[in-house]
């Protein structure tokens, strides 16, 4: 049964990859199932901007079609494994810490903020050696599992301390 063709300037050959490319990707797993009519907009405009130049589209061959089809997936998985990267890089570092601030009293609340705000004014590196130190890790340990020196963490481990006791932690600190 022949679907009807919801983009009628767009010649069906366009279309048809549009819509199986789409379904792949929702079946990849990758993208949500919610996101295909969407991603069916974002290929077609995709391919209509890469071929703004082309007087006539209906002049590209399936090849050239599937070419600009498959650049704008790879463009996908990278924006998504970009926002994967930058989600994980603003969890916390603390999870166990902030677990057990579950008392809503007003000191812990103001505490865990406190915490999460300490946290964000930490480099991505700072994170990790924080992060290894409070699961118990030593100062060797970190510099092996991070390929640093261990006077490079213990200068990390300065500089966090400074960002603690700016955001008046210091009282927490364990020397």
């Amino acid at each position: 049964m022949k679907t009807k063709n919801e983009y009628p300037d767009i010649p069906e050959n366009i279309v048809r990859l549009t819509r199986g490319a789409a379904g792949d990707m929702q079946r990849s797993g990758l993208f949500a199932p919610e996101d295909k009519e969407d991603h069916e907009q974002e290929i077609i405009l995709y391919i209509l901007k890469k071929t703004a130049r082309i007087s006539n589209i209906a002049e590209l061959s399936e090849d050239d079609i599937r070419a600009l089809i498959v650049t704008f997936i790879e463009h996908k998985k990278q924006e998504l494994i970009r926002k994967q990267a930058f989600r994980s890089s603003r969890e916390t570092y603390f999870p166990e810490i902030f677990d057990r601030l579950t008392d809503t009293s007003e000191h812990n609340t103001v505490l865990k903020m406190d915490m999460e705000r300490a946290c964000e004014k930490l480099t991505p590196q700072q994170k990790r050696v924080v992060s290894m130190l409070y699961h118990g890790f030593g100062v060797t340990d970190i510099a092996k599992k991070l390929h640093i020196t261990p006077a490079a963490v213990n200068c990390y481990v300065r500089r966090m301390r400074k960002v603690f006791k700016g955001e008046g932690l210091d009282s927490y600190l364990q020397n």
